[in-house]
C-alpha cells in the first residue's frame, strides 16, 4: 500500500487523536505524580519490591530480599531485560509499572493499524481496526491485574505477522528482521507461555502460506527457501532473548515449585481455563459480569459468578470486531485464508476451554510444555488478532466496486447476529439450565454460515445450470471448506453439552468453584446493555456499507460504535490508586527499620508481616524500603523454601508462636534471620515486635546430624530439634575434617565467631569467621546449585542444610571465606546471544545485498 502526502498527514492526524485519547482515559495517573496505576489486586503493585532491587543497568542474578531469596533471571524474574524495563531507571519504578501499561496499548495500535492496512490496501481502515485491536476488552483488562509481560506480547504480534506477510508473500528480506524485531520484544517480557502460543499461530499461518496458498505460484525452490530465511529469524531471535528462555526453563523444570508434581498435574494445567459462561461472555461482555465501579465504593468488587475461583480480566474481543469477522466469513472472496483463520480460532477456543474437550489431554500428553502451564484461557488473546485480520480482509473487498456488500448480502448476517444476541439474553435468565438455548445459537449461526457457503459456490447451478453442467458443478464443489465450518460450530455445540463437571471432578474440581447464584441474580440485568450495543454495531455496520454516505462519516460513525462497545468495559479495570497506599517511606516503624538497618546494612535482620495489615507493609515490598523479608509471593518461588515454610502460608513461622504465646517459640523464625514482625493490633492497626532469638545472617556450628527434610520439619515446628546447637543435612556430606556427628552425649561446643564484612559484588559475599575448631558456615540464604565458596582462597563445596540454607565447611581459627552466585545458566545465555547477533547480522547483509541487487534474491 502506497501513501500521499496527505495521507500521511491524516495520519499523524488520527494517531494523535487516538493518543490524545489514551491520555485522556489515564489522566488521572498521568497528571499526578502521588498516584500509581494498577489495582488492589495488581501483580506488579503487589511486588513494587521486585522492582526496586535494580540500581544500575545491570541487574543483580540473585535476590535476597524476600522468600530466603531466589535468582532473578533464573526465576523469571519479571521483564529483567526488556527494553521498558529502562523506563525504571530514569523514573519512579512504581509509576514506570503504569507507563509501561499505557505504551503497551499505543504499541498496539501502531502495530495492528500497520498490518490491517496492509491487509485492506487503506490506511484509514487499518486505522480504525488498529483501535479497535488496542482497546480489545481482552488485552485492555490486563492493566487491572497488572500483566505486563502479556501486554508486551498482544502489542507486537500484527507487527510480527506483518514482516512475517511480507517475507513469506512478497520475498522481502526485511520482513524476517522485523519477524526478529518483534519476537525479541516478545521473548524478553515476563511471559514466555503466551510467546509459546504466538509461535504455534506462526508457524502454522507460514505452512498453510508456503504449502497452500502459494503452491502454484511459486516454484517449490523458492517456497523453501523463504521458509529457510523465516526459521533463521525465529531462531536469531530466540538465541538473542536466550536470557530469558534457557535459565528459566533449566530452572523451572528442576528447581522451582512448578518442577513439582503439584504443578505439573492435569487439573493444574486446565485452571483458569474458559468455560461455557465465558465463551458466551466473548461475544457479549456483560454477560458474566466485569469489575463493579459503583460511585461511593472504596475498591472496585468483581460481578464475575462463572466457575473460576478469581476473575479479573475480561475475554472479550469486542463485539464490533466479532461481527465484522463473521461478516467477512460470509464473501466467497479469499475464502481459503478466512478459513484457515475460523480453523484458527477454532484452535484457540479448543485449547481456551480445557478440560470442557477431551482434546485438551492431547494438548498436555503431546506438546512439549503444557504441563509446566496454566491459565489455558490466555491463548484467548488470539482472538482480536484473528478477528481483525477477517475483519481487514472484508474491508479489503469494500474498496472495489465489482465487490461492494449490498443490502440482501449483509441483511441476513447482520439479522442473524441480532437473533444471537436476542438468545444469549434470554438464556442468561436461566443460564444452569440454557443449554438448549445456547446450542440455538450456535445452530443459527451454522445455519446461517452454510447457506452462504453453498451460495456462493453453488449459485451459478441455481441460476439454471443443469444436467451434466449441473452435476459437474455439484461435484467439484469445495466440501472441504463446508467441513472446516461446521467443524467450528460442532466444537462449540460440544462444549455446550460437555464438561460440566469439571467442579465435581475429582482431578480438576479443586481448581474451579460452583456458579455464583446470588450473584447471578443480581447482575442479570447488565446483558441488556451489551444487547443495545451489540444492536448498535449492527446499525453502525448497516450504514457503513451504504456508499450514498461520504467515507470519513462512515468510519466515525462505525469507529464511535466500537468505542461505545470496548470503553464500556475497559473503564471498569481503571483503578488508580494513591501511591502512598503501597509505598510509604516516612512511615514511623519503617523509619526505624531504616535506622537500624543502616547500622550494619550487611549484616541486617529480616522482618515478617503477617495478617490483615496496610499494603504498604507486603513482604514484597520490604525491598522498596531496603530491608529483606522472609515471606512475599513469587510464583516461581525454589521449591525447597516452599517446603521449609510447609506449604504457601506463613503458618510455619507463626503457629508455634500463637500455640505457646511466645515470640522466639519458632525456630523457623529464628534460623530464617526474623528479627522484626509487623502484626495487626486492635486499636493502632499495626504494632511491630522485635524477636531477640533470631540468628545472625551468619552462624557457626560445631556438630552435624542427618535427618529427612519432612521429618526435620516436623521436629522444627513441635520445639524438638536442637536447632541452636546442630545443624541438620538430608545427605552425609563430605567434610575435609573430623566434624562430630551429633550424639546425645557428646558435649556442647560453642562460641566463635563469623561477620559478612563486605560485598565483592552485586551477588558476592566476604565472611570472616573465627572458628574455635573445625565446624560449618551456616548463611542465611537459599541453597541453589549455583552458589560457589572459596575458603581461605581454596575451592569449597556449598551444602544444603535446613532443607533450604547455605552451609560452607571452615576450619578453626580464623578464615576468609567468599559466597559468590553466578548463575551458569546466564553465562550459558549471554554465549547464544552472540550467535543470534551474528544470525540477525546476517539477515541485514541479505537485505542489503537484496537492495543493492535491485531485486528479490529469494523469488
Amino acid at each position: 500500500m502506497k501513501m500521499q502526502k496527505k495521507d500521511w498527514l491524516q495520519f499523524i492526524v488520527f494517531s494523535l487523536g487516538v493518543i490524545g485519547s489514551v491520555v485522556v482515559l489515564f489522566r488521572e495517573f498521568l497528571f499526578d505524580q502521588d498516584t500509581l496505576l494498577g489495582s488492589v489486586m495488581s501483580d506488579q503493585l503487589n511486588g513494587l519490591g521486585s522492582r526496586f532491587i535494580r540500581d544500575t543497568i545491570v541487574l543483580p542474578q540473585w535476590d535476597g530480599s524476600h522468600l530466603g531469596g531466589l535468582p532473578t533471571l533464573d526465576a523469571m524474574f519479571g521483564d529483567a531485560y526488556h527494553p521498558l524495563v529502562f523506563l525504571q531507571l530514569i523514573m519512579d519504578p512504581a509509576r514506570a509499572v503504569g507507563i509501561k501499561f499505557i505504551v503497551c496499548i499505543i504499541l498496539a495500535y501502531f502495530a495492528g493499524a500497520i498490518l490491517f492496512s496492509y491487509i485492506s490496501g487503506k490506511w484509514k481502515t487499518g486505522a480504525f481496526l488498529g483501535v479497535l485491536y488496542a482497546f480489545s476488552p481482552v488485552f485492555f483488562s490486563l492493566i487491572y491485574a497488572g500483566h505486563d509481560g502479556k501486554m508486551m506480547v498482544f502489542s507486537v504480534m500484527p507487527l510480527v505477522l506483518y514482516g512475517l506477510m511480507k517475507l513469506i508473500k512478497e520475498g522481502k528480506i526485511w520482513g524476517s528482521c522485523i519477524v526478529t524485531i518483534g519476537l525479541t520484544w516478545m521473548l524478553l517480557s515476563s511471559h514466555l507461555q503466551l510467546v509459546y502460543f504466538v509461535l504455534w499461530g506462526l508457524l502454522m499461518y507460514s505452512l498453510y502460506l508456503t504449502c497452500v496458498q502459494q503452491r502454484h505460484r511459486l516454484l517449490l525452490k523458492v517456497r523453501i527457501f523463504r521458509q529457510v530465511i523465516l526459521g533463521v529469524a525465529v531462531a536469531a531471535a530466540l538465541l538473542l532473548a536466550a536470557v530469558q528462555i534457557l535459565p528459566p526453563y533449566i530452572y523451572t523444570t528442576s528447581q522451582s515449585v512448578r518442577s513439582s508434581e503439584q504443578k505439573t498435574t492435569f487439573g493444574h494445567a486446565v485452571s483458569w481455563s474458559l468455560h461455557q459462561e465465558e465463551v458466551a461472555a466473548m461475544l457479549m461482555p456483560q454477560f458474566l459480569g466485569t469489575i463493579n465501579t459503583t460511585p461511593g465504593s472504596t475498591h472496585p468488587v468483581s460481578e464475575y459468578w462463572g466457575h473460576n475461583s478469581l476473575k479479573i480480566n475480561s475475554d472479550s474481543p469486542g463485539m464490533l470486531l466479532i461481527l465484522l469477522a463473521f461478516l467477512s466469513l460470509s464473501r466467497r472472496f479469499d475464502r481459503g485464508e478466512k478459513l484457515f483463520w475460523l480453523a484458527g480460532a477454532t484452535c484457540v477456543l479448543i485449547y481456551a476451554v480445557g478440560a470442557h474437550t477431551p482434546l485438551f489431554q492431547v494438548f498436555f500428553t503431546a506438546v512439549p510444555g503444557v504441563k509446566n502451564f496454566r491459565a489455558p484461557a490466555m491463548i484467548a488473546l488470539w482472538m482480536p488478532c484473528i478477528a481483525g485480520i477477517l475483519a481487514a480482509l472484508l474491508f479489503k473487498e469494500e474498496k472495489k466496486s465489482t465487490c461492494c456488500l449490498s443490502s440482501t448480502e449483509i441483511f441476513p448476517v447482520l439479522m442473524s447476529f441480532v437473533g444471537v444476541l436476542l438468545l444469549l439474553t434470554f438464556s442468561r435468565y436461566w443460564w444452569p439450565l440454557s443449554s438448549h438455548l445456547a446450542s440455538c445459537v450456535v445452530l443459527v449461526f451454522a445455519l446461517v454460515s452454510n447457506v452462504f457457503l453453498v451460495r456462493q459456490y453453488a449459485s451459478p447451478v441455481l441460476r439454471g445450470a443443469s444436467g451434466l453442467s449441473g452435476m459437474g458443478r455439484i461435484i467439484h464443489f469445495p466440501w472441504h471448506h463446508l467441513i472446516v465450518v461446521n467443524l467450528f460450530f460442532m466444537f462449540l455445540l460440544f462444549v455446550i453439552y460437555s464438561g460440566s463437571d469439571v467442579v465435581t471432578n475429582r482431578e480438576t474440581g479443586s481448581y474451579f468453584r460452583p456458579l455464583q447464584k446470588e450473584v447471578m441474580q443480581q447482575t442479570v440485568a447488565a446483558v441488556w446493555y451489551s444487547f443495545v450495543v451489540g444492536c448498535c454495531c449492527v446499525g453502525a455496520v448497516w450504514f457503513f456499507f451504504q456508499h450514498k454516505y461520504s467515507p470519513l462519516l462512515r468510519y466515525v460513525a462505525l469507529l464511535a460504535v466500537g468505542l461505545l462497545d470496548t470503553l464500556s468495559v475497559n473503564v471498569r479495570y481503571i483503578e488508580v490508586v494513591p501511591r502512598r497506599d503501597f509505598i510509604a517511606e516516612k512511615q514511623p516503624f519503617i523509619q526505624i527499620l531504616q535506622a537500624e538497618h543502616a547500622k550494619d546494612p550487611l549484616n541486617d535482620y529480616r522482618t515478617l508481616s503477617a495478617g490483615p495489615l496496610p499494603r504498604i507493609f507486603n513482604n514484597n515490598t520490604m525491598a522498596v524500603y531496603g530491608l529483606r523479608s522472609a515471606a512475599g509471593f513469587h510464583d516461581n518461588e525454589l521449591q525447597s523454601y516452599r517446603q521449609f515454610r510447609r506449604g504457601g502460608g506463613r503458618d510455619s513461622f507463626l503457629g508455634p508462636v500463637m500455640e505457646r504465646q511466645d515470640i522466639t517459640a519458632s525456630a523457623f523464625l529464628n534460623i530464617m534471620n526474623v528479627k522484626y514482625l509487623f502484626l495487626p493490633h486492635p486499636e493502632h492497626q499495626v504494632q511491630l515486635l522485635k524477636n531477640r532469638a533470631a540468628f545472625a545472617r551468619t552462624t557457626l556450628y560445631y556438630q552435624y546430624d542427618i535427618v529427612p527434610d519432612v521429618q526435620l520439619l516436623e521436629q522444627l515446628y513441635t520445639g524438638r530439634y536442637p536447632y541452636r546447637q546442630v545443624i541438620p543435612f538430608s545427605e552425609q556430606p563430605a567434610f575435609d575434617r573430623e566434624i562430630p556427628r551429633h550424639t546425645v552425649s557428646f558435649p556442647e561446643t560453642s562460641g566463635g565467631s563469623s561477620r559478612i564484612t563486605s560485598l565483592l559484588s552485586q551477588d558476592s559475599y566476604h565472611i570472616e569467621t573465627n572458628a574455635v575448631r573445625p565446624g560449618v558456615l551456616l548463611f542465611s540464604e537459599n541453597y541453589h546449585p549455583y552458589w560457589k565458596a572459596k575458603v581461605n582462597g581454596e575451592d569449597k563445596p556449598v551444602w544444603r542444610a535446613f532443607t533450604t540454607l547455605i552451609a560452607v565447611e571452615v576450619p578453626e581459627g580464623k578464615s576468609s571465606v567468599e559466597l559468590s552466585y553466578r548463575s551458569e545458566a546466564v553465562a550459558w545465555a549471554k554465549g547464544c546471544i552472540f550467535f543470534g547477533g551474528i544470525l540477525f547480522f546476517s539477515l541485514c547483509v541479505l537485505q542489503l545485498k537484496e537492495k543493492n541487487a535491485g531485486k528479490k534474491t529469494i523469488s
